[in-house]
């Protein structure tokens, strides 16, 4: 099988930037702010043989954990208690 090359066209070409854009939600911290964002481009020269491919991402994110104290009898659980 004989190896493909760029076309011309191609070769020169700068590729159109991809950007993703997402959000989420915490139910534990009742926060809608999480984002990410993402950027990649790309470009060919030097004939289809070189090419340079840079890439961006950035978040920001509202962690939360449930934190909880349990309390143990013989191998049992005894008591469980929430913590805010």
């Amino acid at each position: 099988m004989a190896p493909r090359r760029a076309s011309a066209q191609a070769a020169g070409s700068i590729a159109g930037p991809v950007v993703d854009a997402v959000s989420g939600y915490n139910a534990l911290q009742e926060s809608g702010g999480h984002r990410l964002f993402t950027a990649t481009a790309g470009r060919r020269f030097a004939n289809g043989r070189l090419g340079l491919l840079a890439g961006f991402s950035g978040s920001s994110l509202t962690r939360g954990s449930e934190n909880f104290e349990a309390e143990y009898d013989e191998g049992y659980l005894a008591d469980f208690e929430s913590r805010d």
